[in-house]
């Protein structure tokens, strides 16, 4: 059980530790646009448009959804032992269904709006 704490933790840092080197350097490229004359406001607010929260939130969602089913179903799975690639395999594809399910979702409201 300790096994699994310490994976979620250090994904845990590793989503965070993200998320913070992404806003830095969101804030560094403004800032060079800013210095260099660039104060269009269109411009300033594209770059803001480009990361979107709300899809950034369901697509670690469902990746992250996705991954726990994947290890509830190794748990239950007998012949899944410690040595055996067969626990990498089944969580590697249910965490590609995650990032299919959230490429689907997403060109499918894309089509919606446009």
């Amino acid at each position: 059980m300790d096994h699994i704490e310490s994976i979620t933790i250090s994904i845990s840092l590793f989503i965070i530790t993200a998320i913070v080197v992404i806003a830095i350097l969101n804030f560094i490229l403004k800032n060079r646009l800013i210095n260099s004359g660039l104060t269009n406001p269109e411009i300033l607010n594209s770059l803001g448009q480009s990361f979107n929260h709300k899809i950034a939130v369901l697509k670690w969602g469902l990746i992250l959804f996705f991954g726990g089913i994947g290890l509830v179903v190794i748990n239950y799975i007998p012949d899944a032992q410690v040595d055996s690639p067969l626990p990498y395999g089944i969580e590697m594809i249910f965490i590609a269904a995650g990032f299919l399910s959230y490429y689907f979702l997403v060109k499918k409201s894309e089509k919606d709006q446009g």
